[in-house]
């Protein structure tokens, strides 16, 4: 699987960068630095595509990819930023969108991560740009599976989560919450 092969040489280069720090012979030092960085560089969701096209089917336009967030002396980046206008007089509406696909093989422990990540940048966007809302986005199958689950609904509620929900074959956004 072409994911699986990204992500181990991912994993290969940040491992080289640990192992060889002050080895490096000086001929091979360029091309390690490029491996590092591009380690470094946060991975795209599987289907960051998807929920992109999503979001510009349903007429909202992409304006960060992805949206650049400073929390203090951490940069963070959520996946896309978006906004829609909705009428003359209403002004439009900005949302930032953090894409999750749970291929894992532990849905709990992918949405204990997201949940952390969710409050972290939602805690930072408030106080780079409040007036835009966060979005957990979820694929439509995880969400009937998982997220419907009663325990994974009062944590949602409790954390006051918004969720976007997406369908991987259709390409659409099939649900809003709340």
């Amino acid at each position: 699987m072409e994911l699986n092969n990204e992500l181990g040489d991912r994993l290969s280069a940040g491992t080289l960068c640990d192992r060889t720090k002050g080895t490096i012979p000086s001929n091979k030092l360029s091309l390690i630095m490029d491996l590092c960085s591009q380690s470094l560089m946060p991975a795209k969701d599987a289907f960051h595509t998807i929920v992109k096209t999503a979001l510009q089917k349903d007429r909202w336009q992409i304006t960060h990819d992805p949206y650049p967030l400073q929390a203090g002396s951490f940069n963070l980046a959520i996946d896309l930023g978006a906004q829609k206008v909705i009428a003359a007089e209403r002004g439009e509406h900005k949302i930032a969108i953090e894409i999750k696909s749970f291929l894992g093989p532990s849905k709990i422990s992918e949405f204990y991560s997201a949940l952390g990540q969710f409050l972290a940048y939602r805690a930072a966007l408030q106080v780079q740009e409040s007036d835009r809302i966060l979005y957990l986005a979820v694929p439509n199958n995880i969400y009937d599976q998982f997220f419907t689950t009663s325990f994974i609904q009062s944590l949602v509620e409790q954390h006051q989560m918004y969720l976007l929900i997406y369908d991987i074959d259709q390409e659409v956004i099939r649900r809003w919450q709340p």
